[in-house]
């Protein structure tokens, strides 16, 4: 089970760790909680009321592309995605994390260029103006959880990189 960290201090430093270790769980759970109130709401509002919510499938939507982003920014994280680690569990340990570096880099760069084309069509929705039929809201809110998660995964994956190089430094896995 997770745990959410608290904040120990009042400083910014701590403020900044406590945001840096929560927001990808943090918007996953608002995701979650939202898409299942919306779900068990429009539920009711249907075979209760005989009236369906018209807005409720477009920002459930909405949110399960923040749910996937974020998610992914989490899984990597917390080292969930799929791996295939058959070669890898043969190396000795230097050259596996050479491996691991390498794969970082790859990764890394797949992100980049994700957030890249992710924000270039974001920005376009952006300037045309483009709306949702149901809520009218900008169909951009949608399309900016591409380049947002994008970036948390950057992140993770260079604060993991620079972890992996300084053990690489010391000798160990």
């Amino acid at each position: 089970m997770q745990t959410v960290i608290k904040p120990t201090e009042k400083s910014p430093t701590s403020k900044l760790h406590f945001a840096w270790e929560n927001i990808e769980l943090s918007i996953c759970l608002i995701c979650m909680v939202a898409m299942t109130a919306i779900t068990f709401v429009q539920v009711i509002a249907r075979y209760v009321f005989l009236n369906s919510l018209t807005w409720a499938e477009e920002i459930c939507r909405f949110l399960v592309v923040w749910l996937t982003f974020a998610g992914s920014a989490y899984a990597f994280r917390k080292g969930a995605h799929v791996s295939i680690t058959a070669l890898a569990d043969r190396l000795p340990n230097k050259l596996r994390v050479i491996l691991n570096i390498l794969i970082s880099l790859v990764t890394i760069f797949f992100f980049v260029v994700l957030l890249y084309y992710g924000w270039e069509h974001t920005y376009q929705q952006i300037l045309n103006g483009q709306v949702a039929p149901a809520t009218r809201l900008p169909i951009a809110i949608s399309y900016l959880a591409v380049p947002i998660g994008s970036l948390l995964v950057i992140l993770r994956l260079a604060y993991d990189f620079f972890k992996m190089l300084k053990n690489l430094k010391a000798g160990v896995k």
